[in-house]
């Protein structure tokens, strides 16, 4: 390719880029304020409420009560991002379904931060958020990506049959374990919100990458742009207040709140029926996985109950 077709690229690149900037523009911006007005006000909400989290120089070394309710500033900054893409370009089927999931996985984190739930409890109210999104046709494509990857021709109703029957807990476990990944992330100031901040930007890279790779920019593009500019406005509107010393602690109806998005655009990247982007994604998404699979097996090794 000659220097003057690479220069006529790049400005075409420029210009799709700078397209798609102006069209999604407002889902992060959005996102981004709101959390980040919506913090100071949750925070003093909880010291009124005394919703704190006490030190017990153990797990929480924090040397006085830190004010909960950081979940629900950051849930009102992603639903405000959400519901800017829904304005801007419609979805209302799958808008209501993120919205929904987001809404319970919030409040039973929530819940878990006020009165602590039981282990067992606390999984199958996940699993049931993850049945609803699947029922809303999140993560219908594993049946495709899990074709690939056995390498069948599914020439047989019995290995459509077979496939079909593990799609649906492959994407349960997507679900339930990047919202556990995420919580267990959760153990010092801004680290969670950090983290999750720097993974929606891999995600929104993969997410253009992709867009622009196949265009136009389809309703699944338009879903993977919006949830990584929602988590990563409301992410980084909360963090001033939770970097280190934190002021307010996002709990774990924060952090499953991004682990859920996490979750979302990982089988939505599933959705464009090829590995590779399935791949990419897990591979942005490594970080929390490799911190979880470390953790479940150091309490594995000191016998240690593995849902505690």
């Amino acid at each position: 390719m000659s220097l003057l077709a690479r220069i006529q690229s790049f400005d075409q690149l420029l210009g799709e880029l700078g397209g798609l900037f102006g069209e999604f523009w407002p889902v992060g911006a959005g996102a981004f304020f709101v959390s980040l007005i919506a913090t100071p006000i949750c925070r003093a909400l909880a010291l009124k409420k005394k919703i704190v989290d006490r030190p017990d120089d153990f797990l929480k070394p924090h040397k006085k009560p830190i004010p909960y309710l950081g979940g629900v500033a950051i849930f009102m900054g992603w639903g405000c991002g959400v519901l800017m893409g829904y304005l801007r370009f419609g979805m209302p089927r799958e808008t209501l379904a993120y919205l929904i999931a987001g809404l319970a996985i919030m409040l039973i984190g929530l819940f878990d931060d006020l009165r602590v739930m039981q282990p067992r409890t606390k999984l199958l109210a996940n699993i049931a958020v993850a049945a609803w999104l699947i029922y809303s046709g999140l993560g219908g494509d594993m049946f495709h990506i899990l074709t690939d990857l056995a390498r069948l021709t599914l020439d047989s109703p019995l290995e459509k049959a077979v496939v079909m029957v593990y799609s649906v807990p492959v994407a349960v476990f997507v679900i339930v374990g990047a919202c556990n990944a995420a919580n267990l992330l959760d153990g010092l100031d801004g680290l969670c919100g950090g983290v999750l901040g720097i993974i929606s930007v891999g995600f929104l890279i993969l997410a253009v990458h992709l867009a622009l790779l196949y265009p136009p920019v389809g309703s699944e593009d338009q879903q993977r742009i919006i949830l990584s500019l929602a988590m990563l406005g409301a992410a980084v509107g909360f963090l001033p207040y939770n970097r280190n010393p934190a002021t307010i602690f996002m709990g774990d109806a924060g952090s499953m709140l991004l682990g859920l998005n996490a979750a979302m655009l990982i089988l939505l990247f599933a959705e464009a029926g090829m590995v590779r982007w399935l791949v990419g994604a897990l591979i942005v998404f490594g970080l929390p996985v490799a911190d979880m699979v470390l953790t479940l097996v150091r309490r594995w090794r000191n016998a240690k109950p593995l849902m505690q």
